[in-house]
């Protein structure tokens, strides 16, 4: 075989080997994550950390990614399921190019996303948590068209919530939450991992597919205004008044 020959067929897989051994460091090396946090709405940090050079050059790139390209997506997906009452706000992108990681934050709110109801009986708040925001795909491209990333929350955490593994969340406060957490072993270029983090007061908590419901006590005010006394102190105290006025009126009348 002479050297043109040689070179023609070695090439090729050269290339390929350069190529695969390029893909497999980015593998290893990055890690996707999402953490939410339920409290008065849903609050979302996504984590992309370890990034190769290219893919964190155009992630800063604002015509390509920023703060609302995440939540607008879901939001998308939200609307096309037929769910209008969700928004989102307080959406934030920090960059670190010292280890080449972007962090998206946002909350979620709407109730379809996160409602509750009272039940008087046992004054507590029953949670209804709908988690089915998490099935969406986010392609990100650049401003020629060119696929830059595509983070395919459908794929990697679409698992029934009742199959996530329950755990224990410490905030920086010390408070412990109960936690549900999926790990994605999959290929993909990424460690992909999701966190749902419930409040520290949660109790009677029950998964079912895209659902979480649980409760958590009622709050000073709230139970105060559900109280029946209160309620019918609230009811003596406008009879009362009712009846002062009228005295007033009559007394007046008779003065005049």
């Amino acid at each position: 075989m002479d050297r043109n020959r040689w070179v023609e067929n070695l090439l090729p897989s050269a290339i390929l080997l350069t190529l695969t051994f390029s893909t497999a460091v980015y593998a290893v090396a990055a890690s996707f994550s999402v953490e939410s946090s339920v409290g008065d709405g849903v609050y979302v940090v996504v984590r992309l950390e370890n990034l190769n050079s290219t893919v964190y050059t155009h992630l800063t790139d604002p015509a390509t990614f920023n703060s609302t390209t995440i939540p607008e997506r879901i939001l998308q997906e939200c609307r096309r399921r037929g769910l209008e009452r969700v928004f989102f706000y307080g959406e934030r992108v920090r960059y670190d190019p010292v280890t080449a990681s972007v962090e998206v934050s946002f909350y979620l709110t709407g109730l379809d996303i996160l409602r509750f109801r009272f039940d008087e009986k046992t004054m507590l708040k029953i949670y209804r948590l709908d988690m089915g925001w998490r099935k969406v795909v986010c392609n990100i491209t650049g401003q020629a068209g060119e696929r830059i990333l595509t983070l395919n929350l459908a794929k990697y955490f679409g698992r029934p919530l009742e199959e996530w593994n329950r755990t224990e969340h410490l905030d920086p406060e010390r408070g412990t939450h109960v936690a549900f957490v999926c790990n994605y072993a999959g290929e993909t270029g990424f460690d992909p991992t999701f966190k749902v983090v419930l409040p520290p007061e949660a109790g009677d908590i029950q998964r079912s597919g895209d659902w979480v419901t649980f409760t958590v006590p009622a709050g000073p005010v709230e139970s105060a205004i559900l109280n029946p006394l209160t309620v019918l102190g609230i009811i003596v105290v406008i009879d009362i008044s009712i009846i002062v006025s009228r005295e007033a009126k009559g007394k007046t009348k008779v003065s005049s």
